[in-house]
């Protein structure tokens, strides 16, 4: 409805507002009115700036919308006595001839329909409802404010209008693609217009057939549009950060599969060293077994030295018997000695199988004789094993090397001699493996750090002796207890869990 006046001036509720917007923050503008197809088009081509037109959807492609100003509804306009017509939806399919603003929203809805009824485009509102007024076609659809202040400037008496809006739609500026600057001087200048009622003061001006209840109505309508966009922001920021809580969660999915697989290269890397520190002090011992061996296999060598050279000097076949026996004998003996050294050396995937089993208490006894003998002279040997079987998920020989461990840390603690007692038992579903000793003992510090790898008291230690004995407990499913005081020696136990005997397979 916006018009030039008898002086030649654009006028109109749109034309005021864009000047009140310009004025309140400070830039020029010139207003250009003409027919709404040539505007659209000189919009489109970038020869006007900004343009007051309904938001469709079709139209965000090539221009920003600012805040709806206000909201248009469309009407249905016939002659009086003229045919009734419900709704636009009703149209559709239908014989009646409808005047429309050529490329307005009603031309647009109409088009869009399976089966348009027939259109006459015209430039203005004025000009569709002149040309029904003239008994020209059946019904014109313009807008609500547009057609009545047509009917009553221009005298439309015949005419009339359903009175319910056909078509709704927000009306705000429009300005050209990514001129973002623009359009957020355009908001602010809407926004500020409206805090200071001067908007309100324009529509009622220019629409004084609308109550103040109406004017009510428009605020509320507005407000609720605003509300609509704030929640559609909000919405948008929801879907926004829910992509960002997606992309977040699958950040935080690879990490934590990252961290899973660290772990477990890490838990595999912590059985490789429990292993190798296996293999360190197992060398260890067998070590310290070396010195003591190499005194006996000297014992074996001369035994069987002299008993070679009293067969050479035999005379009868009962002495030659008898030297041979001698050999035979150091000879068992040696081969006993180096049979339980390499059992020492046999440390291998079988620790962490589940389904190796061990005779605990034939395990210790077989080792007695390493135990005996890495203890020296000055140390008293005392055990009490019952008879077995007494099955633990180990293997033999962790098993002896822990004995072993356990056996020179007494010794060492023993410096003077003492007793180190060594027993097998089993109390219900534990098999219990206990050492002990009469030795210095431990003060609550070194107590509370043994069994880290590496912690040792000892000059030459290395610090891994407890420590492979407390992995060999775990591995087995069972626990290690220490309880030592300062110069009242210690007690190391192995409570290991009963295991039920190795499953056999058997081939047809």
């Amino acid at each position: 409805m916006e018009y030039l006046d008898d002086d030649g001036r654009a006028r109109g509720f749109q034309v005021e507002l864009i000047e009140a917007v310009a004025k309140e923050m400070n830039f020029t503008v010139q207003v250009r009115l003409g027919p709404w197809s040539e505007i659209h088009q000189q919009f489109i081509d970038g020869r006007i700036d900004v343009v007051g037109m309904f938001e469709r959807p079709e139209r965000t492609a090539y221009a920003n919308f600012t805040t709806p100003h206000s909201v248009a509804f469309s009407e249905i306009f016939t002659r009086k006595g003229g045919p009734l017509i419900p709704t636009i939806e009703s149209l559709n399919g239908s014989p009646l001839t409808i005047i429309v603003q050529d490329k307005a929203l009603a031309a647009q809805v109409l088009a869009a329909m399976p089966r348009p009824p027939r259109m006459v485009p015209v430039q203005t509102e004025t000009e569709a409802l002149k040309l029904l007024a003239s008994g020209q076609h059946d019904a014109a659809i313009v807008t609500s404010t547009g057609g009545r202040w047509a009917i009553r400037t221009q005298q439309l008496t015949n005419l009339t209008t359903t009175g319910a809006p056909a078509l709704g739609a927000n009306v705000s500026l429009a300005t050209r693609k990514n001129d973002d600057l623009l359009l957020a001087t355009l908001n602010t200048g809407i926004t500020r217009l409206k805090a200071s009622g001067a908007y309100d003061a324009m529509y009622v001006r220019w629409f004084p057939e609308e109550s103040e209840q109406a004017v009510h109505f428009r605020r509320v309508a507005i407000g609720a549009l605003i509300a609509l966009s704030v929640l559609a922001v909000v919405l948008a920021g929801l879907w926004a950060w829910n992509r960002t809580l997606k992309s977040r969660i699958a950040q935080a999915r690879a990490e934590a599969e990252a961290a899973y697989f660290a772990r477990l290269t890490a838990e595999a890397e912590s059985a490789r060293l429990e292993q190798e520190i296996s293999r360190a002090q197992g060398v260890s011992i067998i070590g310290q077994l070396a010195a003591s061996a190499a005194h006996d296999f000297n014992n074996v060598l001369m035994a069987i030295g002299g008993a070679a050279e009293n067969l050479q000097a035999s005379n009868t076949e009962a002495d030659r018997q008898r030297s041979c026996q001698y050999i035979q004998r150091a000879i068992d003996n040696g081969r006993g000695l180096t049979t339980r050294l390499t059992r020492l050396t046999r440390v291998s995937g079988a620790v962490n199988d589940p389904g190796t089993r061990v005779d605990l208490a034939a395990a210790v006894r077989d080792a007695l004789p390493l135990v005996e003998r890495l203890s020296g002279r000055k140390v008293r040997v005392i055990t009490e094993i019952e008879p077995g079987p007494i099955t633990i998920a180990s293997d033999q020989s962790s098993l002896q090397q822990g004995l072993l461990n356990l056996a020179a840390n007494a010794r060492d603690a023993m410096a003077a001699g003492g007793e180190l007692r060594i027993s097998v038992q089993r109390i219900g579903d534990e098999a219990i493996l206990r050492v002990a000793d009469n030795g210095q003992g431990m003060d609550p510090d070194t107590l509370s750090h043994c069994v880290e790898s590496f912690f040792t008291t000892k000059p030459e230690g290395t610090g891994l002796g407890l420590a492979s004995v407390d992995a060999l407990a775990k591995r087995a499913g069972g626990s290690l207890l220490i309880n030592s005081q300062s110069g009242r020696g210690t007690i190391v136990e192995l409570k290991l869990p009963i295991a039920a005997p190795a499953a056999t397979s058997a081939r047809a």
